[in-house]
């Protein structure tokens, strides 16, 4: 059996209004196209990333 490790992505900026909720989700996504397992994520106070994945 091949021992398969996880990959840790951050996406972090102190300045708002930078994209970086858009940037989070467009790149899961992207990766899910890929076949790849995908967990984001939302430490942001304003917890935009997770407002635009329950759009759903």
């Amino acid at each position: 059996m091949q021992d398969k490790k996880g990959v840790i992505v951050a996406v972090v900026n102190n300045k708002g209004g930078v994209g970086k909720s858009t940037i989070c989700v467009n790149l899961g996504y992207a990766l899910t196209t890929l076949d790849r397992r995908v967990l984001v994520v939302d430490l942001d106070s304003q917890c935009n990333t997770s407002k635009l994945l329950m759009k759903t």
